[in-house]
């Protein structure tokens, strides 16, 4: 979709979803179906994250000078935020633990605090510039005639009738690793 839209679109519309899917799993309250919908909010949560994830290595790549020294280091200290982050979880959640005991204010807490980057970041990603590597080839894209939507569609159609095995492939793979990875991040504390 960020191929299509933009950059800068893609990444307001993953921030957004994002943002919007924590703040909603904060704010369950229906007791008979906290769990369901806990689960569909944190879906909305996940689908945010998961266009966010390429996206910012495709920005951070793309915004690289030198293509190749500085490009390599710029993506990987944007998957390196991930490791801040899983330490910035449960240190937060210690420190709402001793601040509060009203269990039920500190775990809405903990998942609307989520909303806060999305939040802070939205500006910015609203005004940011597109990224000159998009930039041209958008401009390539107009030299060659403007293709309709649809023609753009057809065309990443051919591409998955034509890698449709790889693209299972890769994606049961990073299926299997988030849900031992994340999982396993999630019971730590138990463990």
């Amino acid at each position: 979709i960020a191929d299509m839209v933009g950059r800068r679109i893609g990444f307001a519309i993953t921030i957004g979803i994002f943002t919007l899917g924590a703040i909603a799993s904060s704010a369950v309250d229906n007791r008979a179906v906290v769990y369901y919908l806990l689960a569909l909010f944190r879906l909305v949560v996940g689908f945010g994250v998961g266009g966010e994830y390429p996206l910012a290595a495709s920005i951070a790549s793309e915004n690289a000078e030198d293509a190749n020294q500085k490009r390599g280091r710029a993506v990987a200290f944007t998957f390196a935020m991930q490791g801040v982050g899983a330490l910035a979880v449960p240190l937060i959640a210690l420190l709402l633990l001793v601040w509060s005991s009203d269990l039920d204010l500190v775990w809405r807490l903990c998942l609307g605090l989520g909303a806060v980057p999305g939040l802070v970041t939205l500006p910015f990603r609203l005004t940011m510039a597109e990224t000159g590597q998009f930039k041209a080839a958008q401009s390539r894209e107009r030299l060659r005639g403007s293709r309709s939507l649809w023609r753009r569609v057809q065309w990443r159609w051919v591409v998955l009738k034509r890698y449709w095995r790889e693209m299972i492939g890769t994606t049961l793979t990073w299926l299997l690793f988030d849900a031992l990875f994340y999982g396993n991040t999630l019971f730590t504390p138990t463990l």
